[in-house]
């Protein structure tokens, strides 16, 4: 989660630099996706095969 929120701080940072609203948008689009990404992996889902958790405890 560390990574990812790190990812968010830089992404947030570069966009505040550019000049470009495209460029500004693209930058934001790439680093939030990949922070969402990481954060999803991160989450012990129950269906996962590397998760062995019940639904219930």
């Amino acid at each position: 989660m560390t990574v990812a929120i790190t990812l968010i701080s830089i992404g947030s940072s570069l966009a505040k630099r550019d000049s470009e609203d495209r460029k500004r948008f693209k930058a934001l689009f790439i680093y939030y996706s990949l922070a969402l990404l990481i954060i999803l992996v991160a989450i012990p889902w129950p269906f996962s095969p590397l998760a062995q958790r019940p639904y219930l405890p």
